[in-house]
């Protein structure tokens, strides 16, 4: 039985306050253009994903151009590669013909493409290749679209199934029972399974992922703002109890939560006073100088390369894992405001 078949089996429980459908098509006044008002949300929506998270020291983002490089000594290593168009069109197709989305027409163009681009792909991770060079040596990298991560793909991949499995092996036969340890079990590996030694892996995920491929649509219907490009950065081990998510309002750290809030960590809660003060801390001596914004959401992780989160992640260091600007949120169609760019966002 594969991932999707198991959570398949779960029954769900009925919330407490109902449901509120509000899925019906905005008709309402008289003067109401249908085609009109989907450009303007498709603008809208590709102006916040071109402001969407991204890693603190990508030069060219429209939020956080001005980021001064010193920041690179305080997150994840990374390396930046343009994307081209036609090689955005390739994926685009062969997520169609995996997906078997194609009709007569798209058919027809993936024929009469297969030979370009299978060759644009083939050099696309070639180029991969060289750009994460030492991070696939020392350990592996993440890599992602400039807009989102391609987290979706391995939701039921057999590489989770793999992982879940041995990591509720690890845990002893009291987890297959615990609720709360399956998930955090499944977390860890959906997250590992994000990790790639590999342009032919970095590219796999992208033609599996409905994220990447809904960015990219997006993006080519405005070929003048085009700018989408391929991120890479080093893979650090990071239990999932380590990371957190802040917000900062007036320069100021006003609150920080965990980032998998859906599990509960005990030894984090026993320590929770502890961490945070690290992580504020770290926040007002090293880092709100350095961000030339006075409002947004920023990420933080503590490297834990074991399950002893408090004797080694609690001391390991503090990182930024991304920066979100604050936007409107616009519904919830493409594009998700806290996407993780990082290595499992």
């Amino acid at each position: 039985m594969d991932l999707a078949q198991q959570f398949g089996a779960v029954k769900l429980k009925k919330a407490a306050g109902g449901t509120h459908d509000r899925s019906a098509p905005i008709v309402a006044g008289q003067e109401h253009d249908a085609s009109s008002s989907v450009e303007q949300f498709k603008n809208k929506i590709h102006a916040v994903s071109r402001a969407s998270p991204t890693p603190l020291h990508q030069s060219r983002s429209p939020v956080i151009d001005d980021t001064p490089p010193h920041i690179q000594e305080h997150t994840f290593a990374t390396e930046f590669l343009d994307l081209s168009m036609d090689e955005a069109r390739a994926l685009v197709r062969e997520f169609d013909c995996q997906r078997g989305r194609q009709g007569q027409q798209q058919q027809q163009q993936h024929d009469q493409h297969a030979q370009s681009d299978a060759l644009a792909l083939a050099d696309l991770e070639r180029k991969i290749d060289g750009l994460m060079g030492a991070f696939a040596r020392d350990g592996g990298a993440f890599v992602r679209l400039s807009t989102r991560s391609p987290k979706d793909a391995v939701i039921s991949s057999e590489r989770t199934l793999h992982e879940w499995q041995a990591e509720l092996a690890r845990q002893g036969p009291e987890a297959e029972r615990d609720e709360n340890a399956r998930l955090v079990a499944l977390i860890k590996a959906s997250t590992a399974a994000l990790k790639v030694r590999s342009g032919r892996e970095a590219l796999a995920l992208a033609k599996a992922s409905e994220r990447s491929n809904e960015d990219l649509l997006l993006a080519l219907e405005f070929p003048h703002q085009w700018d989408m490009k391929i991120i890479t950065r080093q893979w650090v081990e990071m239990h999932p109890a380590m990371e957190f998510r802040g917000f900062v309002c007036g320069k100021k750290l006003t609150a920080l939560s965990q980032y998998f809030h859906i599990v509960h960590f005990p030894a984090l809660a026993a320590h929770k006073d502890e961490i945070a003060r690290r992580i504020q801390a770290f926040f007002a001596e090293r880092i709100v100088d350095l961000i030339p914004l006075d409002n947004y959401v920023i990420d933080f992780g503590i490297a834990s390369a074991t399950d002893d989160i408090v004797a080694d992640g609690g001391g390991g260091e503090v990182l930024v894992i991304e920066l979100n600007p604050f936007n409107d949120y616009v519904g919830c169609g493409p594009v998700r405001l806290a996407a993780r760019p990082a290595r499992g966002r």
